[in-house]
C-alpha cells in the first residue's frame, strides 16, 4: 500500500511513454514496419528519456521536502570523526576493563581468605589426627593379639594425615602469597579514562603506572604453574583407598577454584595493558579533538554499551 501511494505522483508522467511503447509493440506484432513506425520508435525513446528526467526532478524535490520537514534517522551530522569515535571506544573499553578488574580482585581476595581459613583448620585437624593415630598405634601394640590388628589401621591413618598435612601446608603457603600479592597491589582508578583526558588537556604526564600490574601478573604466572603442578600430582596419586581419594578430590576442587581466579586476574590485567599500550602509541591530540572526545565520553560514560 505504501508503495502504491508513493508511485501515484508519477502515474501521469509515465502514461505517455507507456502508450507510445504499446503502439510500437502492436505495430511490430502486425509486421507493419515502415517509416512511420520508425518515427514512432524514435519518439518512444525520446519520451522515455524525458520521463527519466521528470522522475529525477520529482524524486529530488521529494527528498528535499522530506529533509526540510523531518530529518532522516541516518542524518547524524553530530557524529565525530572516525578517529575521535575510535578514541571514545578505546577509552570506554579501558575504563570498563579497570572496573571489571577491581571486581575480579575483590572476588579473588574474598575467595583466597575463605580458602585460607579452611586450610588452616584442615592443617590443624590433620596434625591432631596424626598424633591421635600415633598414640593409638602405640596403645594397640601393647594389647596383645587383639590390639595388633589395629596397628596397621592406625599407621595408615597416620601416613594419610602426614601426607594431607604436607599438601595442605604447601597449598596454604601459596594461597597466602597470592592473597598478599593481590591486596598489596594498588588497583587502577575506575575513572582512569577521565584522568587520561584531563591530563592530556592540561599537557601533563598521566599518573597511571603499569609497573604494579606487571609485577602482579608475573606473580600470578608463577602461581599458575605451581597450582597446575599440584593438580597434576593429585591426579597421579589417585589410589583405591577411599579416604585418600576423598582428600584428593577435595584438594582438586580447591585448586580449580584458585586457578579460575588467577586466570581471571591475568585476563583483566591483559585488557588494561592492551588499551594503555594503544593509547601510549598515539600522537598527542589537538585541543579541539580532546574537547570533542570529552564531550562524547561524558555523554556515554554511564552507558558502556554505547561505547562498544
Amino acid at each position: 500500500m505504501h508503495l502504491l501511494q508513493s508511485a501515484r505522483p508519477y502515474a501521469k508522467v509515465l502514461l505517455v511513454p507507456i502508450i507510445i511503447t504499446a503502439f510500437a509493440l502492436i505495430s511490430l506484432w502486425q509486421k507493419s514496419f515502415d517509416g512511420e513506425l520508425l518515427a514512432v520508435i524514435v519518439l518512444c525513446f525520446v519520451a522515455w528519456g524525458a520521463t527519466g528526467l521528470a522522475l529525477g526532478k520529482k524524486a529530488g524535490a521529494a527528498l528535499n521536502a522530506d529533509a526540510r520537514s523531518e530529518p532522516l534517522l541516518w542524518r547524524t551530522a553530530e557524529l565525530p570523526a572516525p578517529l575521535i569515535r575510535y578514541y571514545i571506544r578505546l577509552l570506554g573499553d579501558w575504563q570498563t576493563c579497570c572496573w571489571a578488574f577491581t571486581q575480579q580482585s575483590d572476588a579473588a581476595s574474598a575467595s583466597f581468605r575463605r580458602v585460607t581459613y579452611h586450610l588452616e583448620r584442615a592443617v590443624a585437624l590433620a596434625q591432631s589426627t596424626g598424633l591421635f593415630a600415633a598414640n593409638t598405634s602405640l596403645v594397640a601394640g601393647s594389647c596383645g593379639e587383639v590390639g595388633r590388628s589395629f596397628v596397621g589401621v592406625s599407621k595408615n591413618i597416620g601416613l594419610l594425615s602426614q601426607r594431607s598435612e604436607y599438601s595442605l601446608q604447601k597449598l596454604l603457603r601459596l594461597v597466602n602469597l597470592l592473597l598478599a600479592r593481590v591486596e598489596n597491589t594498588p588497583m587502577p582508578d575506575e575513572q582512569l579514562a577521565r584522568a587520561w583526558l584531563e591530563a592530556s588537556q592540561m599537557r601533563v604526564p598521566h599518573t597511571f603506572s603499569p609497573e604494579p600490574l606487571l609485577l602482579l601478573n608475573a606473580g600470578l604466572a608463577t602461581a599458575t604453574l605451581s597450582l597446575e603442578a599440584m593438580r597434576d600430582v593429585l591426579q597421579d596419586e589417585r589410589g583405591t583407598d577411599l579416604r585418600s581419594f576423598q582428600l584428593n578430590e577435595t584438594l582438586n576442587s580447591v585448586l580449580e577454584e584458585l586457578i579460575d581466579h588467577v586466570f581471571n586476574l591475568k585476563q583483566g590485567i591483559a585488557c588494561i595493558m592492551a588499551n594503555w599500550r594503544i593509547l601510549s602509541a598515539f600522537q598527542p591530540l589537538e585541543e579541539c579533538q580532546l574537547a570533542e572526545i570529552k564531550k562524547y565520553f561524558d555523554s556515554f560514560e554511564a552507558q558502556p554499551a554505547e561505547l562498544a
